[in-house]
């Protein structure tokens, strides 16, 4: 074999595995990229926005009208969320892990199995929205309004509920803020209103 032929082999085998190389990371690229895309994840906000399993943790999004959004499994971790309107958002399994939504409206939107633990919730309307299985753990949820608020087998553990209007919530099977579970659909208004009165949260 000459040394010429051996050269042109050696300069084919190259060529041919940067050639596979580069289609491999192609292929990659266009997979992450269809997926962006296909999500939306690079929108505005604005009402119906796709933005699931989107990345945007410490996201500004105060005041934003994301009206019937799609956040499911969203990453919005320390996201400002002040004043926001998520009217009929899909929330389910987001990550809201610290994320501040004092005053925003949540009415009748579906976060079940979300993370909040940590997150500001002051004064953010909750009125007959999804939160079964929901972490609040060391949620501020005091002056929020969650009337009809379906609550099951939510975790609130050390949530501060100061003046919380939770009338015609269901909180069956969810975990008070003591760490107790409630008795599942047996009188819970007037357990609930006992736990209140005796932890203070009562205003």
């Amino acid at each position: 074999m000459t040394p010429a032929t051996v050269f042109s082999r050696t300069a084919f085998l190259a060529a041919a595995l940067a050639l596979l190389l580069t289609a491999t990371s192609l292929a990659q690229a266009e997979e992450m990229t269809f997926t962006q895309i296909r999500a939306g994840c690079n929108d505005s906000a604005a009402p119906e926005v796709d933005w699931s399993a989107c990345y945007k943790p410490s996201a500004d999004l105060s005041g934003a009208d994301l009206t019937q959004a799609n956040l499911t499994e969203a990453n919005l971790t320390h996201a400002v969320l002040t004043g926001a309107v998520l009217t009929g958002a899909d929330l389910s399994g987001a990550d809201l892990r610290g994320a501040d939504l004092t005053n925003a409206d949540l009415s009748g939107a579906f976060l079940r199995g979300a993370d909040l633990t940590d997150a500001n919730l002051s004064g953010v309307r909750v009125q007959k929205a999804d939160l079964i299985e929901v972490t609040l753990s060391g949620a501020n949820l005091s002056g929020a309004f969650l009337t009809d608020a379906d609550v099951f087998d939510a975790d609130l553990t050390g949530a501060d509920l100061t003046n919380t209007d939770l009338v015609g919530a269901d909180l069956s099977e969810a975990i008070w803020t003591d760490g107790r579970f409630l008795c599942p659909r047996v009188n819970w208004d007037l357990q609930l209103a006992f736990r209140q009165y005796r932890s203070g949260s009562v205003g």
